[in-house]
């Protein structure tokens, strides 16, 4: 089984994959080619264009509750400077909001999308209480 960069690499004579194929099918006339394919789940959920921002202003807006705001400015606190920080903060938000936040209606979004711009823009200009 070989990837589809592997067959397409394999495809320039003189390269080093067309080598290693041409070496296989010597020694193993039987050989046959098979093209790995990658499964696409359908149902899967993405969340695109969510910033670390935004999942503070959804907290807000979707909780109404400063408790829970806080909250997740600890959770930003303990990774801060941590490898991998977003992607641990981006699997907290669906596991609690997920049904919530897929739920928002545009004007919602519009809302988040505005709350979370001035949370960045109240960080970046050094105020945090935004």
């Amino acid at each position: 089984m070989f990837t589809k960069k592997f067959s397409k690499a394999a495809g320039i004579i003189n390269s080093e994959e067309y080598k290693t194929l041409l070496t296989l099918r010597k020694d193993f006339p039987d050989f046959k080619i098979k093209i790995k394919t990658i499964e696409k789940r359908e149902s899967k959920v993405t969340y695109s264009g969510l910033s670390i921002y935004k999942m503070k202003a959804a907290i807000s807006h979707i909780t109404q509750n400063e408790e829970c705001v806080t909250l997740f400015e600890k959770y930003i606190e303990v990774y801060k400077g941590q490898k991998g920080k977003y992607a641990t903060l981006k699997k907290l938000f669906p596991d609690k909001y997920k049904e919530e936040y897929n739920a928002l209606d545009p004007s919602a979004m519009a809302e988040i999308d505005k709350l979370a711009k001035e949370y960045e823009e109240a960080e970046n200009s050094g105020n945090t209480a935004a």
